[in-house]
């Protein structure tokens, strides 16, 4: 064994799938790491595309890559199989569609190393791919400590800011991941990542969150899981938020913590209501029983009166207490047509068409 190998610090896993036209962008950032004890792990989950020849040329060319090919299986299959072959200290799962700062590994790493943490979270931007904005995604304050300390002193801040979510903003040492078994749930078909993040601090001893901002997540309006319908949705954030509260038990004095969680959860619950109203490729029955199963389930009845929704909420919120299916996809119909049109003024207005 090579003495890189020996020393590996972090292991970077990136799940491939048809990640064709976004890989050489990823590489060149991959390949940028001012940290050099890495290994970059590339896993082809069943690419129907090019992908999986770029990445043998790219491991053909860098001793540091390793590419696994797999029969397509999801996210959370493929983070996990990059993670049964990660052979560095640390861990970081990164999407082949985002692009990363040349000091995320070695920012993170020596933060992890200095504070004996488990997990270190690093701060992002969003850059929206179709009009080019950026938005700074940061930490309030620098912190370090406990898990204890991170729940009362940092945990709303960092689920304010959406540092507590994505699995990408996340540097995990990997002994501590082995001795829980933790893994990502392929189970769940979207936001496998919170109920990660869920699982994942209610064992991490020491935590650290960096105001510096390593990454930049693509905002892409058009394919991606959040913006589009998907059938497994409910059950997932459900899952999430049942092991949100089995975190939040473990401390007293907890309402501002599951305030927090609890306000994550019907934001996500209420995004899924809208996608069901305004999926037209739904049969009309079945539309609206699957909200009527969401709306008059108890468990998610009793979140509305410890969430902290915004005032422009509180319609649907009615409706929902009232069991009103009907009301609830007219809202949300009305509501889309009422941005199309505003959309299509300023549009006029800005070019004069």
């Amino acid at each position: 064994m090579d003495k890189r190998k020996k020393n590996l610090r972090v292991s970077v896993i990136v799940p491939v799938y048809n990640g064709e036209k976004y890989l050489e962008k990823c590489l060149e950032d991959l390949k940028a790491q001012t940290l050099w004890e890495i290994e970059i792990i590339l896993v082809d989950d069943g690419s129907t595309d090019g992908s999986a020849g770029i990445c043998d040329r790219a491991a053909a060319e860098d001793e540091r890559i390793r590419v696994i090919h797999q029969e397509n299986g999801g996210l959370s299959a493929a983070r996990n199989a990059g993670t049964r072959i990660a052979g560095g200290e640390y861990v970081v799962f990164l999407d082949v569609d985002d692009r990363f700062e040349p000091y995320l590994a070695e920012h993170s790493y020596r933060l992890a190393k200095q504070y004996d943490a488990d997990v270190v979270m690093y701060s992002f931007r969003y850059l929206n791919a179709d009009t080019g904005e950026e938005t700074d995604n940061s930490a309030s304050v620098f912190f370090e400590g406990t898990r204890e300390a991170f729940f009362y002193e940092a945990l709303t801040d960092a689920v304010r800011f959406e540092i507590f979510n994505a699995p990408w903003n996340k540097l995990i040492r990997r002994s501590f991941l082995e001795r829980w078994g933790l893994r990502f749930d392929p189970d769940y078909p979207i936001y496998e990542d919170i109920l990660f993040a869920a699982r994942l601090l209610q064992k991490a001893k020491r935590i650290v969150v960096t105001p510096k901002i390593c990454y930049t997540y693509f905002v892409r309006s058009s394919g991606s899981l959040i913006t589009k319908f998907c059938d497994g949705f409910y059950d997932s954030v459900t899952a999430y938020y049942r092991e949100a509260m089995k975190y939040c038990e473990e401390f007293s004095d907890n309402r501002r913590q599951v305030g927090a969680l609890t306000t994550l959860y019907d934001r996500l619950v209420l995004l899924h209501l809208k996608q069901i109203s305004l999926n037209a490729t739904l049969p009309e029955e079945r539309r609206k029983q699957m909200i009527d199963d969401i709306i008059h389930d108890p468990e998610f009845r009793n979140t509305l009166g410890k969430a902290s929704l915004p005032a422009r909420k509180a319609a649907v919120k009615l409706l929902i207490y009232s069991g009103n299916t009907n009301g609830i996809i007219f809202l949300y119909k009305w509501l889309e047509r009422w941005r199309k049109k505003e959309h299509a003024k300023r549009t006029v207005a800005k070019t004069g068409v």
